[in-house]
């Protein structure tokens, strides 16, 4: 984000206008502007947006972000240790209804 203000300097001479011209735009004032190009401030989104929209960049482009896409690698699946897993779950939960089975009937039956 250090380079935003030179960012926004740069455009706003590409497209040749003056401060006063882009707070004009923008509805804000000079002061506004020379403080994001020293980067003593920074614009809040909707400003951002409005810049992107002026300069016709996107705001990736005007923030100077630059966009990685890496590849997504596929997690080796473990088939043995899920099925496992599965049995040993299963086996749990045959325990554990049966261990309520035997305790409701020996308090009822009792």
């Amino acid at each position: 984000m250090d380079n935003m203000g030179l960012k926004i300097q740069a455009l706003r001479k590409q497209h040749q206008l003056s401060q006063d011209d882009l707070a004009s735009k923008m509805d804000v004032s000079r002061q506004a502007i020379s403080k994001w190009e020293r980067g003593e401030a920074l614009p809040d989104l909707y400003n951002v947006k409005r810049l992107a929209t002026i300069f016709q960049v996107t705001i990736d482009e005007l923030l100077d972000v630059e966009v990685k896409h890496e590849s997504v690698q596929e997690v080796p699946s473990n088939k043995v240790s899920l099925a496992l897993l599965t049995v040993v779950g299963a086996i749990m939960s045959a325990c554990v209804i049966l261990f309520f089975a035997v305790g409701f009937y020996v308090l009822f039956a009792l």
